[in-house]
């Protein structure tokens, strides 16, 4: 039963309150909301099948770890959410399962049927995890009302890779009460630590579109930390849990057949020579068939180490670019990497002035790759022999269009290492070498040095070492044209030079 009281105010007890009603969800609850700051769980194993089709109708269920208590972190902060959250976490030997029930009025949730990746302002669910618990790097993994799945890899180093793709399942559906999530993650598509019993940083989040961008979060936010991955929580427990291991490999073979349509004319003629008829007849002519064969392959050697290998990889089947203008930038076009090979460990390669694109390496004949995980260092190793080789050329004004100067071959070691708490140095090294002469050399050292919960100061130091190819007639367009303010010619004439560039940042990350 409830019981109401008159309250009345004067002028100046309104004018006493306009500030609590200024700050709105900034006040404390009355209802003895608390909110959760690094809080830990341990998770349940379960034995029990699981049909994900966003239902959470499972046996399965009934045993996992419940967790609710979520946060509005904006705008409110850390204040109680309007509309309540409940998130299950349980695992089985090969999978981790994630499920959300989300309260709210059905009419209001907002959903698009769409292509993956594309439901940016959609109601959402989301898990976070950083299985090293290093603060360096993390999935984020999310899924809107109809069960779209939105996958992103965040590093340390340059944030979110909207790019990155992960095999798991997921599936949603609505109820009168608002809708429900099905999350099944593969331990064969994560990388963790080689231990008996997982420790894993880990965050739950929602994000409600309303008349603001209400997000909602299991932990507590503090704006004065400005180290995001290490507020979130800590799930234990996940124990006798293992990566993907042996042998995948994706054999493929691409064929195909052209034609032409002959037409011709057949004349009918009398006795005396006049023509009496013309008929016209089609004939079909075919090509022959034409087909390479190539493949793609992963061996885990152990949960901290993947070595990838591909022979005339097939990338036919990734999804196309999206158009970008380049009028008025002195500055190369810059994709997203999307292509399977090159997405594994794609973070670790990552610094500040983008040392290594790898989408440089246009059309590879064979690659290789080996990617090291540790909790206290990553090592990462990438080579590959590129048929047709793009070469820009960098005016001062602008950038060459890319001419093809054939095949290349292509290095790059990348060594990060820990230091202190959410700290690393790191360095990389890469170096193309073209077919006949010509390459290109760079050396880098970095860091990212986190000095309080306030201030962090991150940097990078590059060098690089230039040989150009001598072959002036692929570069015949560009003769008598200058670079670097004149002291280079433009044509490929054997000249070498160097460079450097150097960046440090302070950043300061807090409520103010």
């Amino acid at each position: 039963m409830k019981h109401h009281a008159a309250i009345s105010l004067s002028l100046a007890g309104c004018l006493a309150l306009l500030p609590c009603l200024l700050l709105g969800n900034s006040l404390p609850a009355d209802s003895g909301f608390v909110p959760q700051f690094r809080p830990t769980i341990s998770a349940l194993k379960s034995t029990g099948d699981f049909n994900i089709d966003g239902r959470l109708d499972e046996p399965g269920w009934r045993t996992a770890t419940h967790l609710a208590n979520f946060v509005e972190r904006y705008p409110g902060d850390n204040t109680e959410p309007a509309v309540a959250t409940e998130t299950f976490i349980t695992y089985t030997d090969d999978r981790l399962l994630v499920a959300f029930i989300c309260h709210d009025n059905p009419l209001d949730i907002r959903a698009t049927m769409c292509q993956r990746d594309q439901f940016d302002g959609d109601d959402k669910v989301g898990v976070l995890i950083d299985t090293y618990g290093n603060a360096t790097w993390a999935y984020e993994l999310f899924v809107n009302p109809y069960g779209i799945q939105g996958d992103v890899l965040w590093s340390s180093v340059s944030g979110e890779d909207q790019g990155f793709d992960l095999i798991w399942e997921s599936a949603a559906c609505r109820t009168d009460k608002g809708y429900e999530v099905e999350m099944a993650i593969p331990f064969s598509s994560l990388r963790f630590p080689s231990e008996d019993i997982q420790s894993w940083r880990m965050d739950f989040w929602r994000f409600r579109p309303r008349e603001t961008d209400y997000r909602y979060s299991w932990t507590a936010n503090d704006r004065d930390e400005q180290c995001w991955p290490c507020q979130w929580g800590t799930v234990n427990g996940i124990s006798a849990v293992k990566p993907g291991k042996g042998v995948e490999i994706l054999p493929t073979y691409v064929a195909n057949q052209a034609g032409n349509l002959l037409v011709g004319n057949n004349v009918y003629r009398n006795s005396e020579g006049d023509i009496i008829r013309v008929d016209t007849t089609y004939r079909f002519e075919e090509d022959d068939a034409k087909g390479e064969p190539s493949f793609m392959g992963k061996y885990a050697i152990s949960s901290d180490a993947t070595m990838e290998f591909a022979g005339n990889p097939d990338f036919s089947q990734i999804e196309s670019d999206a158009s970008q203008i380049d009028v008025n930038t002195t500055i190369a076009l810059f994709y997203p990497e999307r292509r399977p090979f090159f997405q594994e460990g794609s973070d670790i390669f990552r610094t500040l002035f983008n040392s290594f694109y790898t989408r440089t390496i246009n059309d590879p004949m064979y690659a290789a790759k080996l990617t090291v995980r540790k909790p206290n260092y990553t090592l990462g190793f990438m080579s590959a022999l590129d048929e047709n080789t793009p070469y820009i050329i960098p005016f001062d004004e602008s950038s060459s269009y890319p001419l093809n100067v054939g095949k290349s071959v292509t290095n790059a070691v990348r060594l990060t290492k820990s230091v202190g708490e959410d700290s690393h140095v790191g360095m990389i090294v890469t170096d193309r070498r073209f077919e006949n002469d010509g390459y290109g050399t760079i050396l880098a050292f970095d860091q990212d040095i986190r000095l309080s919960r306030l201030y962090s100061i991150d940097g990078q130091y590059l060098m690089s070492f230039t040989g150009e190819p001598n072959k002036a007639g692929e570069s015949i367009a560009y003769q008598g044209a200058k670079i670097d303010g004149g002291r280079y010619t433009a044509q490929f004439d054997g000249e070498t030079f160097a460079g450097n560039a150097f960046i440090t940042r302070l950043n300061r990350a807090a409520r103010d």
